[in-house]
């Protein structure tokens, strides 16, 4: 017998109901996705995934071995051959705890590698979001993996990349493997900002023993210089200054050193500049000077 079209009504606003409060619970599930070959999930709701474990949430992908997850306190616990993917940096470590909501996590045996070419590896990194991280044993370059000649390490750093710098605590910088400096403190610019940059040492006979310690200038977008003390023991002091410019015509750089040449008894200088600028009519030029005293 058929229901009254009141009774009928009611039924089909209630399942709506269910439906409307339903949703948000199903899209906050949906929020995470989690492939993997094998998956076992309790009755407390947590998952565990084995076997090329894909876990995907927002813009940010982890891969592991094996991976456990708690949507209600969004924990995810990863181990062997953990890779994290995001816009931000990539991150390689043997295990990895996050946090699904925050992005906060701790990764042991790591390595953070940054867009740019930039990379940070620890023995233990805390992210503490995606522009902050914190690492114990750090050792820290700016160049890629497989061309590396210098690094920095230290017992300990934090990574500011809003800030754009590295502050690093029982520091030392090493060039081709070998320590050259050891500093309690070291601060390390990572973008383009007005402060030290990294030393430069070398040997040889001409020379002797070379020192030098750039300080970078940046105190406009468009123009930015290197002042730079050089020392060679053989020769003596030298004074470096390096000034560049853009602007919508072109590009513009200029180069002066001087010294008082111990080896040979007298003031040298040189003045070196380049220009390349774009002219009207489809034109270009382009100049290069250099004077040697």
């Amino acid at each position: 017998m058929p229901l009254p079209r009141m009774i009928r009504t009611s039924l089909l606003v209630g399942r709506l109901l269910c439906m409307v409060c339903l949703f948000p619970m199903m899209a906050r599930a949906a929020d995470t996705d989690i492939v993997a070959d094998h998956l076992v999930r309790d009755k407390h709701g947590v998952v565990t995934a084995t076997g090329k474990v894909e876990v995907r949430r927002k813009d940010e992908k982890l891969t592991a071995d094996r991976v456990r997850y708690d949507p209600e306190h969004h924990q995810v616990d990863a181990k062997g051959h953990v890779v994290i993917v995001s816009p931000d940096a990539r991150i390689e470590a043997k295990s990895a705890r996050m946090d699904t909501e925050t992005k906060q996590g701790v990764m042991h045996h790591a390595t953070v590698y940054f867009p740019d070419g930039r990379s940070i590896q620890g023995e233990r990194i805390e992210r503490i979001d995606e522009l902050h991280y914190t690492t114990d044993e750090m050792v820290y370059t700016a160049c890629p993996m497989d061309q590396k000649v210098w690094d920095i390490r230290a017992s300990s750093a934090r990574l500011d990349q809003k800030e754009g710098k590295l502050v690093a605590r029982n520091a030392r910088f090493e060039f081709g493997g070998v320590p050259l400096l050891y500093t309690p403190y070291w601060q390390q610019a990572t973008r383009r900002k007005s402060g030290l940059l990294l030393p430069f040492f070398s040997f040889g006979k001409r020379r002797g023993t070379e020192w030098a310690l750039p300080l970078y200038l940046a105190p406009a977008p468009n123009w930015d210089a290197t002042i730079t003390p050089h020392l060679m023991t053989a020769r003596g002091l030298m004074g470096e200054l390096e000034v560049r410019h853009v602007s919508t015509v072109g590009k513009e750089k200029v180069y002066v050193t001087r010294i008082n040449d111990k080896k040979l008894g007298r003031m040298r200088s040189q003045l070196k500049g380049k220009a390349s600028w774009s002219l009207p009519a489809n034109m270009h030029l382009d100049v290069k000077a250099n004077h040697l005293s």
